[in-house]
């Protein structure tokens, strides 16, 4: 495909994308299938999302052993602790995950996650490794949120959640100290 035809396709879908009609349907619980097709998307009025992510993981050699069981390790144990608890939505992000919950406690579990996420890392992970010390920070946010899948049919898309709660959280995660949980005042105050 020459580029004057590829500029031409790009043209075309930024154009169908921005004179199309935007629907919104409300929900109260995350389905098992998101939307894909069409500007139609999903809003929840109450969620909470807890993001959790590893402290110096750019500091690990992906050639060794000791650095992919520390991944695996880590991840594994977050999304069995956010399963446990219920997150009707889990996505990992390199070396963290998050967990969505929905609801009006909806901060409760996802409190309850990240405390018990910070319990395990403690106990179990932290010195299980000579070569690396493995250490959490959490942030959790909670507000309104839209979500559908963008991107091609196929397996080239993925739930885009516009909204504070998945931002928020990611920011207060990378903000925190290790072995922190900070939470929003949205989400404080919920609690």
């Amino acid at each position: 495909m020459g580029l004057n035809n590829f500029l031409e396709e790009m043209h075309a879908l930024i154009d169908n994308i921005v004179s199309s009609e935007v629907t919104i349907q409300k929900i109260n619980v995350i389905p098992d299938t998101i939307p894909l097709d069409g500007n139609h998307w999903l809003e929840l009025d109450e969620i909470s999302c807890v993001f959790v992510d590893m402290v110096g993981s750019t500091g690990l050699n992906a050639s060794t052993s000791d650095s992919v069981k520390i991944y695996e390790t880590f991840i594994k144990s977050l999304v069995k602790i956010l399963s446990t608890f219920e997150a009707q939505y889990i996505d990992i992000k390199g070396d963290g995950a998050f967990g969505i919950f929905s609801g009006k406690d909806s901060a409760v579990p996802a409190l309850c996650a990240a405390v018990t996420f910070y319990t395990v890392c403690r106990r179990f992970l932290e010195d299980k490794f000579n070569s690396f010390k493995i250490q959490m920070h959490a942030g959790i946010d909670t507000d309104r949120v839209l979500v559908k899948r963008i991107g091609l049919r196929g397996e080239k898309n993925n739930e885009v959640w516009v909204g504070k709660p998945v931002n928020i959280a990611a920011k207060l995660a990378s903000i925190a100290p290790a072995n922190t949980i900070y939470v929003s005042e949205r989400t404080y105050s919920t609690l």
